[in-house]
């Protein structure tokens, strides 16, 4: 299988910090907007682990240095 990435490694580590830091923050919030963010910052660290973001696919972005 073709490994599919379009982030940089910096890229992919500022997701993963924001993400982690995105999570704290949901911690101390309460209600429908803490689950918001909650998904919110999964996404952030899910695509950081991945290397890929659907949304840099739609619009052809890729931070990624061939």
């Amino acid at each position: 299988m073709k490994k599919v990435q379009n982030e940089s490694p910096f890229d992919r580590i500022v997701r993963i910090i924001f993400g982690f830091g995105i999570f704290i923050l949901s911690l101390s919030m309460t209600g429908g907007i803490r689950n918001i963010v909650t998904i919110i910052a999964l996404v952030l660290v899910i695509t950081g682990i991945t290397g890929f973001c659907a949304i840099y696919r739609i619009f052809s972005i890729s931070t990624l240095k061939k």
